[in-house]
């Protein structure tokens, strides 16, 4: 009889006749160990890498595989679902151990993806379908516990009471909300110290009003968001509207 294969990780399921039974448990619960708590570390030299199942090592089935070899370039890792079609729905965290600061892009043999990418340094639990390749997280550094994730994307607001964009080499006014946190940054001039540089629209703001120090003109001031959504730079020490700064403000929005 032909073999029977579990759809998601390939387990080969014995005839109810078969004398093999035994060896059929046997591999099963060695592949069923692999998928929950294996750990490969792989140097797989400067160049692109196919993780494959025909080797003792049984890469393409192994949960936690860490890549060690030193890159000149970008690399791929391609993950074979291609052998007798039975390796679908797996699990995996890759970590880019590799040095030469360059990333890897996880695809599957199949193509049909465009890949999840994994920069150097940094860990990352990705799930295939047999076709497509998913991220489940963001990069994680496993040293350090840092993510690494995408860059906040900023909005401009409308300038309000006079307020204008220091210009030059230093970023413009914006704002940012980014995992769970609004972030400003910029550097504003010329507005009237004391009433509003702009105002954050619902969603953006806090539950109440709060109090960030901050520098004006070299001298300590202190920006206020209130709970409607107001930022205010407010004198404390004697600073002017000469320049304002907003960066490295950042709140748990309602």
């Amino acid at each position: 009889m032909a073999i029977i294969f579990t759809p998601d990780l390939g387990l080969a399921k014995p005839d109810l006749y078969s004398d093999q039974k035994e060896n059929y448990y046997a591999d099963a619960f060695d592949q069923i160990n692999r998928a929950l708590g294996g750990y490969l570390a792989i140097a797989q030299g400067d160049a692109n890498y196919t993780l494959q199942d025909i080797s003792a090592a049984r890469e393409s089935r192994t949960f936690a595989l860490k890549f060690t070899s030193t890159l000149t370039a970008a690399r791929t890792l391609l993950i074979d679902t291609t052998t007798s079609g039975l390796y679908r729905n797996r699990l995996f965290v890759i970590w880019n151990a590799s040095s030469g600061n360059f990333k890897l892009t996880v695809k599957t043999a199949a193509g049909g993806s465009t890949g999840v990418d994994i920069n150097s340094g940094y860990c990352r639990a990705v799930w295939h379908d047999g076709t497509n390749v998913y991220a489940f997280c963001p990069e994680i550094n496993p040293t350090t516990g840092l993510m690494l994730g995408p860059s906040p994307s900023f909005t401009a607001p409308t300038l309000l009471h006079s307020w204008v964009n220091y210009g030059g080499s230093l970023s413009v006014a914006g704002y940012a909300l980014h995992l769970g946190l609004v972030y400003l940054k910029g550097v504003i001039k010329d507005g009237t110290m004391g009433q509003s540089a702009f105002t954050l629209p619902a969603g953006y703001r806090p539950s109440l009003s709060l109090l960030f120090p901050s520098i004006a003109n070299d001298v300590l001031c202190r920006i206020d968001i209130s709970s409607v959504g107001d930022v205010t730079p407010t004198t404390l020490s004697g600073g002017s509207n000469a320049y304002v700064i907003l960066d490295g403000i950042s709140f748990a929005p309602v």
